[in-house]
């Protein structure tokens, strides 16, 4: 599906998905926790924090 397409289809643009190998256990553990005290998964609180670190 072209973008053009899935803009006109979906109503939305394609977003992009990255992969994070190799994380260590303990920056997972503090990523949940933090995720947990804002109400958000684990996904959407690094969502979040990428957001504003760019």
């Amino acid at each position: 599906m072209t973008f053009y397409q899935y803009d006109r289809i979906l109503g939305c643009k394609p977003m992009a998905t990255i992969l994070v190998r190799l994380l260590d256990d303990d920056v997972a553990d503090r990523l949940k926790r933090r995720a947990s005290s804002n109400n958000r998964s684990m996904a959407g609180e690094v969502r979040h924090v990428l957001k504003c670190a760019a």
